[in-house]
């Protein structure tokens, strides 16, 4: 596919006073699963992204127990992982408690599953299952999880608790709850991303029917900037910085993409 460029948000206010906006770089459909008894091809729905300074991994929940790699400058497709994460029960997945929430500690990917209320540590190489820690509690139906980072010594994790109020915890290494705090109440967030003492994330306001990308100080537990993003490219779920690109993927059935995205001074 050819290279893009396209706005697709401009900032309403950053922290340093200077008007941005992104620039769509490429953009290619997730891969098609074909055969294996499912019936007719799928293509995969990716919902969360990471990176190993090498490739990027994508976390397919529909077909599920897929990783995908990308090559981070074309977008190809490495290799699809089968990974042996467990499967939710039929009242689970009415629940939206699938997978969701990758990321990577420098040797490992871990996954946040919770219809388990775990975080599963996995071979890179493989998806296989090495090792798990708990995860923060969901006991309802509609609580669920929807993005996990690693800051290089804790985890951050995002729990949406269904009646829009998100709750952001930080995780030791063994899973131990070392902070929650809530944070935009009214909204909905899904994706995790940390980099330089921040924390990126997209929030879905379905009142205001906007979708941001936003900025959050973990030092301060602020929100320094807020980059909205227009619909046209569908629902955002899983984000990632690699370099001086973003990587974005759209999880609904009509809109089933990864993007690499620069973020430029206007």
């Amino acid at each position: 596919m050819k290279k893009l460029i396209l706005v697709v948000g401009i900032l309403t206010q950053s922290l340093f006073g200077i008007s941005q906006k992104f620039e769509i770089i490429k953009s290619e459909p997730h891969p098609i699963l074909s055969g294996n008894g499912i019936g007719s091809d799928i293509r995969f729905g990716v919902t969360a992204l990471t990176h190993d300074n090498d490739y990027i991994y994508g976390l397919s929940v529909n077909p599920g127990n897929y990783i995908i790699m990308y090559n981070p400058k074309t977008l190809e497709v490495i290799r699809a992982l089968v990974s042996d994460i467990p499967k939710g029960t039929y009242e689970e997945k009415r629940g939206h408690k699938y997978p969701n929430g990758i990321t990577y500690d420098g040797k490992y990917l871990w996954v946040a599953h919770s219809a388990k209320q775990k975080i599963y540590k996995l071979n890179k190489y493989t998806g296989k299952i090495l090792d798990s820690i708990p995860g923060p509690p969901c006991p309802t139906l509609t609580q669920r999880y929807d993005g996990i980072e690693f800051d290089g010594e804790c985890f951050w994790l995002i729990r949406n608790n269904g009646k829009f109020n998100i709750d952001l915890f930080k995780l030791s290494k063994s899973g131990k709850i070392l902070n929650k705090q809530k944070i935009n109440s009214g909204r909905y967030s899904l994706g995790l991303h940390y980099d330089n003492e921040y924390l990126f994330n997209c929030f879905h306001d379905f009142d205001k029917k906007s979708l941001t990308l936003n900025k959050y100080s973990i030092s301060n537990n602020l929100f320094v900037e807020s980059y909205p993003i227009s619909s046209d490219i569908g629902t955002l779920n899983g984000i990632t910085t690699f370099g001086k690109y973003i990587y974005f993927t759209t999880g609904s059935a009509s809109t089933r993409q990864i993007y690499k995205l620069k973020l430029i001074k206007e």
